[in-house]
């Protein structure tokens, strides 16, 4: 298992595994060009699954002005079941925060902020297929028309706005990759509040 991803912009982000099990590495996934990836396994520890995720920072969840944009890409390969719900990327916690996760057969990025008097957690959703490659690209921007926007494969998939969406506040809840570290919230009605660490793993290629 990867017990440390290292952060390859310079800026010192490395993902670790925590309090999980950090997944394996694949070399030369065919679905994803050929390209070594990280294999995330849901039933690793009991179901608990595997996880990485970097420490707090400014760069991307703590910064004292908090954030007016946000982008977050991600290339990613299902396994065999898109119905279970799994997360891909979380940071935050229930009261703010951004993920992107698998469930229902489609890829679902939501983005919150009770803080800041968000009238609901919006969300913005593409269909998807089992063991299948995707460029999955989450835009968030309070300013523009679409506020939300959902990318798959360099092509707009879904979009969201609301009067109520202003800037995302800073926030302290973990920051999770291929899992849940410390708490995200699922859109639904009512959503979903999620805490701890674990069982909403990712099962696939990341």
């Amino acid at each position: 298992p990867i017990g440390c991803w290292t952060d390859e912009s310079g800026e010192g982000n490395d993902a670790t595994a925590s309090s999980l099990t950090g997944p394996d590495l694949t070399t030369g996934v065919s679905g994803l060009n050929g390209q070594d990836a990280l294999l995330f396994d849901r039933t690793t520890n009991s179901n608990t699954g595997e996880g990485l995720g970097p420490a707090d920072t400014d760069d991307i969840n703590t910064a004292s002005g908090g954030y007016a944009e946000k982008t977050i890409a991600l290339t990613i390969r299902t396994g065999g079941d898109v119905s279970t719900r799994q997360v891909i990327y979380e940071q935050g916690d229930a009261n703010d925060g951004f993920n992107v996760y698998v469930d229902g057969g489609s890829v679902t990025a939501s983005a919150w902020s009770n803080t800041n008097g968000w009238s609901d957690p919006f969300s913005v959703s593409k269909s998807v297929s089992p063991n299948a490659s995707y460029v999955v690209t989450f835009v968030f921007d309070k300013d523009a028309s679409n506020q939300l926007e959902l990318f798959v494969d360099g092509s707009s998939a879904a979009t969201a706005s609301d009067a109520s969406i202003t800037e995302m506040p800073a926030h302290s809840g973990d920051i999770g990759i291929g899992n849940v570290i410390g708490g995200t919230q699922i859109d639904g009605s009512p959503p979903t509040d999620v805490s701890g660490d674990g069982n909403e793993g990712f099962d696939g290629h990341e």
